[in-house]
């Protein structure tokens, strides 16, 4: 019996506002789109409509940014811009990783280790992150991560004592609970978004035609070619024609 799939929801135009997002692929119906802003709510999910976590931090910060500079407002909407905007580098790393290690199994046969998995899927610390990522490019011989990463990624970390500072007031040391700010401390909010909005266009894993390729679509064509060819050679063995 043929399986038959459902027809696809309608996908509608992104309001103005939101068209460059990138947080979701299709917009609501005008009417819906109304309805939610006079109640107040959001809505996402299903197949246009899938939220990209990534992107969806990113706008935030610039919302908040934008606005903080705009109202004088820029002290009391540092710590919650500054959490979205190093959760947002978080996950493009992760990403970026995660591609890494795929190439690496594919093109080298080498699996990432017990420590790596969890470095991946639980660790916050960027540094860390970061570091993983410039050695295993450097093992299997892949393009290095742009400057404009690297250096989003040390301005952070000359601010940050810890992944939880725009989160929680106080840290451990050395057993009990120590208050974070007892001196004053600087954060340059509104260049840490200039230098985000740049290492997500220098990392972008979509290519939008012009200049160079980003190094995201730089790793995601590298894998493409080994999966290819593991497909490829995958066929030969089992004599299943490649599918196109």
């Amino acid at each position: 019996m043929t399986a038959i799939t459902p027809p696809l929801p309608p996908l509608y135009d992104k309001q103005p506002s939101a068209a460059a997002d990138g947080v979701s692929i299709g917009g609501k119906a005008p009417d819906q789109h109304q309805e939610d802003t006079e109640q107040g709510q959001a809505r996402f999910g299903g197949f246009w409509r899938q939220p990209q976590y990534e992107a969806a931090y990113v706008q935030a910060a610039r919302v908040l940014v934008a606005h903080g500079q705009v109202s004088g407002t820029l002290d009391e909407i540092a710590l919650p811009a500054l959490f979205l905007q190093r959760h947002a580098l978080e996950l493009r790393l992760k990403v970026l990783l995660g591609m890494v290690f795929d190439i690496g199994k594919l093109k080298c046969g080498v699996h990432p280790t017990k420590d790596q998995k969890k470095l991946l899927d639980t660790n916050h610390w960027i540094e860390k992150l970061l570091k993983q990522l410039e050695c295993s490019c450097a093992e299997f011989d892949l393009p290095p991560p742009p400057h404009q990463l690297i250096e989003f990624c040390k301005a952070l970390a000359a601010i940050e004592t810890d992944p939880f500072m725009a989160r929680y007031p106080d840290f451990q040391q050395a057993g009990k609970a120590t208050h974070r700010f007892v001196d004053e401390v600087v954060i340059p909010i509104a260049k840490l978004q200039a230098q985000l909005e740049k290492t997500v266009s220098a990392t972008s894993y979509m290519h939008d035609g012009e200049g160079d390729a980003p190094y995201g679509e730089v790793l995601h064509a590298i894998w493409h070619t080994y999966f290819s060819h593991a497909e490829h050679e995958a066929d030969s063995v089992d004599g299943t024609p490649a599918a196109n």
